[in-house]
C-alpha cells in the first residue's frame, strides 16, 4: 500500500473517533464527497492507463481527475467532521475550546493541516512521475495532450467550452479493472457508520437527559433502524463488488 493511502486511511480513523460535526455542515460535506466519489467513477470508467492516451471525458478537462477527486473527498470528510469546529453543545469535549465566539477542535484542525500539508504535495510528486512514464509510452501524443489541457488538476474555465470532454466512452469494465467500487462503497460504510455515531450519541445524550436510560430504549431509538439497513446495505455491495473486481484482476489496467 502507498504511503498516500496508509496516511489517508489513518486520517480517516482520527475523524471518525474525533469529528465533532456540525448540523449546517453535514450535507455540505456529504455532497462534497458524494461529487469527488462520482468524478473518481467517471475517471476510472473512461482510464485504459498504460494502453491508450485517454484525452476526453474528464481528462478532457485537467490531466489528473482522479487526484483531483481524491483531494475534493478528503475535503468532504474534513467538512463532515466540522471542518476543525465544534457546536456549542460540545464545548465539554476535553479537546474543543472556545476563542471568542467559536468552538474550535484541537484534534481535528491541526491533524488536517498536517494531513493536508503532506497529502497535496505527495499527489503532485506522483502526477509528476507519472507524466515522465507516460510521456515516454506516448511520446508525442502525449507532449500535444500537455499542450491542449495544460492544468492538472483543476480544469480551466475555457475547458468546458471545448465540448470534447463530452465526447467519452464509459466502460464498466474498465471501472472494475480500476478497482473503483470498493473504494467506492468503503467510503460509503464509513460515512453511514460516522453519521450514525453522531445520531447515537445526539440520542443518548437525550436518554440521558430525560431519565429514560435502558438498553429497550437506546435499541429502540428513531435511529437505529435506518442505521443498520444502510450499513448491512454498504457491506453487502462492497462485498459483491470487491469479488466481482477479484475476477477482473488477471486484465486489471496498469
Amino acid at each position: 500500500m502507498r504511503p498516500g493511502s496508509r496516511l489517508r486511511r489513518v486520517y480517516m480513523i482520527l475523524l471518525f473517533l474525533f469529528g465533532t460535526p456540525i448540523e449546517a455542515l453535514i450535507p455540505i460535506g456529504a455532497a462534497i464527497v458524494v461529487f469527488a466519489e462520482l468524478i473518481i467513477l467517471w475517471s476510472y470508467g473512461t482510464l485504459k492507463r498504460t494502453r491508450e492516451l485517454q484525452t476526453t471525458g474528464p481528462y478532457g478537462l485537467a490531466r489528473n481527475p482522479v487526484y483531483a477527486g481524491a483531494i475534493l473527498a478528503s475535503i468532504g470528510f474534513f467538512i463532515l467532521a466540522g471542518a476543525g469546529l465544534a457546536s456549542p453543545k460540545a464545548a465539554l469535549i476535553p479537546f474543543v475550546f472556545r476563542i471568542g465566539n467559536l468552538h474550535l477542535n484541537a484534534i481535528v484542525l491541526p491533524m488536517s493541516i498536517l494531513f493536508f500539508s503532506f497529502f497535496i504535495p505527495h499527489y503532485l510528486r506522483r502526477i509528476k512521475n507519472e507524466e515522465k512514464k507516460l510521456a515516454g509510452i506516448f511520446g508525442e501524443s502525449y507532449m500535444n495532450y500537455l499542450k491542449r489541457i495544460p492544468t492538472r488538476l483543476l480544469p480551466f474555465p475555457s475547458a468546458f467550452f471545448r465540448m470534447d470532454w463530452l465526447l467519452f466512452t464509459f466502460s464498466m469494465e474498465d471501472a472494475f479493472k480500476n478497482r473503483v467500487f470498493s473504494r467506492i462503497f468503503k467510503y460509503g460504510i464509513w460515512l453511514v457508520l460516522f453519521l450514525g455515531k453522531e445520531a447515537f450519541m445526539t440520542d443518548i445524550n437525550n436518554l440521558i437527559g430525560s431519565k429514560k436510560w435502558g438498553c429497550l430504549q437506546v435499541w429502540e431509538h428513531r435511529h437505529f433502524p435506518f442505521f443498520v439497513a444502510f450499513l448491512l446495505g454498504f457491506i453487502l455491495l462492497h462485498t459483491v463488488f470487491s469479488k466481482l473486481q477479484n475476477r477482473f484482476e488477471p486484465y486489471r489496467n496498469r
